[in-house]
């Protein structure tokens, strides 16, 4: 299946996740391709991450998260100028960030970061609504293999 729930809305996309994993129980392999990074998570025994046609990482969802397992994910949500993810990027400490209009995901080396990140955060005037340290996920495995950004808002 390719992008099976692109463009569909909330109740359509989970409905045809639980026709996936209907068919799966039932015994079906399914190959499925996405970029909505929770929904693989969600749906796929095994990931393979792919860059520029080249798999660059591959393993159960639990595998591919202790590969930043020794890294730390902070989720900030608010409303960002275009260049803050750039300016968030040359924070030391940063390794990844993406964003989109309702938030910024960094994967940050430790927990230290958290103080550079608020200073860059204080410089900026950024209006952010909240702050948050999180699980890493597959997007931050993905983020750190590849060094990209990937939306944050992934359906």
């Amino acid at each position: 299946m390719d992008e099976p729930t692109v463009g569909l809305d909330v109740d359509a996309a989970r409905a045809v996740r639980d026709i996936i994993r209907e068919l799966n129980r039932d015994g079906c392999t399914i190959l499925l391709t996405t970029h909505y990074m929770r929904e693989a998570e969600e749906l796929c025994d095994r990931v393979a991450l792919i860059s520029e046609g080249r798999i660059v990482a591959e393993g159960t969802a639990a595998e591919l998260k202790c590969q930043v397992k020794s890294e730390e994910a902070i989720l900030i949500q608010g409303q960002f100028d275009p260049g803050f993810r750039d300016r968030l990027a040359r924070v030391p400490g940063v390794l990844a960030v993406a964003q989109d209009e309702d938030a910024c995901r960094l994967l940050v080396r430790d927990r230290q970061t958290m103080k550079p990140v608020l200073r860059a955060l204080l410089n900026a005037e950024a209006d952010f609504a909240g702050i948050r340290f999180d699980e890493p996920t597959l997007e931050d495995v993905f983020l750190m293999l590849t060094q990209k950004g990937l939306e944050v808002g992934d359906e």
